[in-house]
């Protein structure tokens, strides 16, 4: 069900970072394995008080696309299974909409049909569009619509009307997010996280390297095995293996 839209009910909206780093992951990983761009579509998560609305986190969804239209169809059953999983944790929580990405930052037609069925788990719920192809003048390649009927001639229509949000952060996602940036180079082109299992792949790398040599050399020299010097460094080597 789509409500009548009145200009006067606006949305108090706040978008947490989380949600955000979980699209962007999603869509990320989803290419990198895939070896393409794919649309990834997920669920919205967070609590409703009247007009006010507060989404803290997301889940992905799988759906099947239909090769000639490209149109997809949501695989319903796992909504319900991760809606009651977290409430079990979050009794308050309900599932807010859903989000998609795209590579603009309107509503397509198809997601008119999405946005419909959503509506079995929220009566009105909110769309958030993760804009992949983002201008350079972008802030935030991110966008939030609620859908709502109008009336036209007489004819019901419906239509997407974009919605204003702040983000919002909670004492333990303003650490992470500080933490996330300062674990960025100044350049941006690499965070520190990268350069220590470049580090440590290197060492693991070389440890390969010298094991070898000694595999070769006993390999060549069955005698060394009955010097007991070299046996406790061997020993003690191996010990120093992961």
């Amino acid at each position: 069900r789509n409500h009548i839209w009145d200009p006067k009910m606006s949305l108090n909206v706040s978008l947490h970072p989380l949600v955000i780093m979980n699209v962007s992951d999603q869509y990320t990983r989803t290419k990198v394995q895939n070896k393409k761009a794919t649309r990834v579509v997920g669920a919205l998560f967070g609590r409703q008080q009247g007009r006010n609305v507060e989404i803290f986190n997301s889940f992905e969804l799988a759906y099947i696309e239909d090769p000639r239209t490209k149109s997809i169809k949501l695989k319903t059953e796992y909504i319900v299974a991760q809606e009651e999983l977290y409430k079990k944790l979050f009794p308050q929580f309900e599932v807010i909409g859903w989000y998609s990405s795209s590579d603009k930052s309107e509503p397509s037609k198809d997601d008119e049909k999405i946005h419909k069925l959503m509506s079995q788990y929220n009566e009105n719920p909110l769309y958030l569009i993760l804009n992949v192809t983002p201008s350079i003048e972008s802030t935030l390649p991110v966008s939030l619509y609620e859908g709502f009927t109008q009336i036209v001639q007489n004819t019901p229509v419906f239509k997407f009307d974009k919605v204003p949000f702040r983000i919002g952060t909670v004492e333990a996602e303003r650490i992470s997010m500080e933490d996330v940036a300062k674990s960025t180079d100044t350049m941006g082109s690499q965070s520190k996280f990268c350069a220590n299992i470049a580090s440590t792949l290197n060492a693991v790398k070389m440890l390969k390297k010298k094991l070898e040599i000694l595999l070769k050399m006993i390999q060549k020299e069955p005698k060394l095995l009955q010097d007991s010097q070299i046996i406790r460094k061997m020993s003690y080597i191996s010990s120093r293996l992961p």
